[in-house]
């Protein structure tokens, strides 16, 4: 029996939103089997002003107000935790795009091997 498929929302603000539009959710499908492995919305013009909207309002109360030394660690702790989830971020990009898995490695090895900057 085939495994559920997941059916993704908007995450903007921090939270999983639904669709402002409400249209018919896209499939995605994995090009090499022609399964759909998710259904994920099909946002338009008013998804997008909302998330610009909410973004420019966390900039201008809390991020612009944050010193460099904190974006800096914000910034590196969220490298760490896609390094963490790599593998999993790959065999995503393998699913949905149909990259073989060497190549999608090849082009994560570029998040790894970036200088860190540290004060």
């Amino acid at each position: 029996m085939p495994a559920e498929t997941t059916t993704l929302q908007n995450f903007i603000g921090g939270q999983v939103v639904q669709s402002v539009s409400n249209n018919k959710p896209l499939p995605v499908i994995n090009p090499a089997t022609g399964e759909t492995i998710a259904y994920v919305p099909f946002s338009d013009a008013k998804d997008v002003e909302s998330a610009v909207k909410t973004a420019r309002t966390c900039f201008d109360s809390k991020w612009s107000k944050t010193n460099i030394k904190t974006r800096i660690q914000k910034l590196m702790k969220l490298h760490s935790l896609i390094l963490e989830k790599l593998e999993d971020l790959a065999a995503i990009v393998v699913q949905e795009h149909g990259k073989n898995i060497i190549e999608v490695n090849s082009s994560s090895n570029m998040l790894t091997s970036r200088p860190k900057v540290l004060f």
